[in-house]
């Protein structure tokens, strides 16, 4: 307790190795916590957990952590992801409004033509020519058929941050796809 103690007080005091210490006693710990919201291979996950540190010395510094170490860290880095998805679905969700208008633009402007694609059919080639089917798969677990995530985890029997980091890997193939079309097709 009294090595906590002092490791902490050297913390407070600027210390960068017994920074290194700490982040040594709990990197591995708040890593796994990180990855259950990101998933193995994102590299946001580490981001995260450097994040948690950033601002754990931040508040030592001031001496603003009054709980017990982990749970002090537990909190930030959990905030922190959970920040992170809220962005990623506040993105995600402008993403896909827009390429939804734009998919309706290049419909409505091809529906004089003879066997042009309606918006629905159109937006389906785009994201079969487009996703892998494993991503493709997801997205129509969750836009077309509404399912909810925890179901779709189930289902494909895989950790909602896996799920996460696959749906939003999709929407940013489809935010490439919809910058592409419309750099091709400006509206006139």
């Amino acid at each position: 307790m009294e090595e906590k103690e002092e490791l902490l007080g050297r913390i407070s005091g600027g210390d960068p190795i017994a920074e290194a210490a700490l982040y040594g006693l709990f990197q591995t710990r708040l890593l796994r916590i990180s990855r259950h919201f990101f998933g193995e291979q994102d590299e946001e996950a580490l981001d995260i957990v450097g994040d948690t540190f950033q601002e754990a010395f931040i508040r030592l510094g001031n001496r603003a952590i009054r709980e017990p170490m982990f749970g002090s860290l537990r909190r930030i880095c959990l905030g922190r992801c959970y920040g992170r998805l809220y962005e990623r679905a506040r993105a995600l969700a402008m993403l896909e409004e827009a390429l939804e208008a734009l998919l309706r633009r290049l419909a409505s402007r091809d529906l004089s033509a003879p066997g042009a694609l309606g918006p629905v059919l159109a937006r389906q080639c785009v994201q079969e020519r487009l996703l892998s089917p494993e991503k493709r798969r997801i997205v129509e677990l969750r836009d077309v058929q509404g399912m909810p995530l925890a179901r779709i985890c189930r289902t494909l029997k895989l950790p909602l941050g896996a799920v996460l980091v696959r749906l939003t890997g999709a929407r940013h193939d489809q935010r490439r796809l919809a910058e592409d079309l419309t750099f091709h097709f400006k509206p006139e």
